[in-house]
């Protein structure tokens, strides 16, 4: 039965998807496994720098793989080669429901979960709002304490840098708890994670294995 279907492994490759008003988007897509679930990546704010190759974002990427668990990183509107303009979060949203459109369309994903680092993680929350039923599960890193946040009603994981100095722990702690998430704080961590990025990686890829097995 499944074994069929596995596919040889060719690492990463370059795809190009719309985002759901439009602008055509580049990713990174990578295949393993059966692909019946599949994790769509976010990255952090594209004017500050932030885009598909984030360390944090890779280092989710590569432990995911390592599980067979498919991934699909991408460049939001206007970062990198993606087309478009930045919004501000306001219509970014509609490339997350690219993305997973895609996921569903190409590579037959049952199930679909979307991580999200910083502005990743508040367009993941955004999405999940608005969306709720086109997505099964959220892992969001270093989350701003958005309204968004406290009304994900899927599993989700929060992982919080013990010395954010950007998104106040406590604040995202709480935002959490009212979504009922399970929270975590990475020791040592700043909101940049120079250090602990390993440990994101593999907090975040375990949670999603886990939740693989138990749904």
């Amino acid at each position: 039965g499944a074994m069929a279907s596995l596919t040889p492994d060719h690492g990463e490759q370059l795809v190009k998807f719309a985002a759901e008003d439009g602008p055509l988007l580049e990713g990174l897509l990578h295949v393993t496994g059966t692909s019946e679930v599949a994790v769509v990546c976010l990255h952090p704010h594209p004017l500050m720098g932030g885009d598909m190759y984030s360390a944090v974002v890779g280092g989710v990427v590569k432990a995911l793989g390592k599980l067979g668990i498919t991934t699909l990183r991408f460049n939001f509107r206007g970062a990198g080669a993606s087309q478009g303009t930045h919004t501000k979060g306001d219509k970014e949203p509609l490339d997350v429901a690219g993305a997973v459109a895609f996921l569903k369309e190409q590579v037959k994903a049952k199930r679909v979960l979307v991580m999200g680092y910083s502005f990743g993680a508040a367009m993941a929350a955004s999405y999940a709002r608005q969306r709720p039923g086109d997505l099964d599960a959220v892992v969001a890193v270093a989350p701003p304490p958005t309204e968004d946040l406290t009304r994900v009603t899927k599993p989700m994981l929060v992982l919080a840098a013990e010395h954010d100095e950007v998104m106040p722990v406590d604040k995202v702690e709480e935002a959490a708890h009212k979504a009922s998430a399970e929270f975590r704080i990475v020791p040592g961590a700043d909101h940049m994670f120079y250090f602990g990025c390993h440990e994101v990686a593999t907090a975040a890829s375990e949670w999603v294995a886990g939740w693989v097995t138990s749904a």
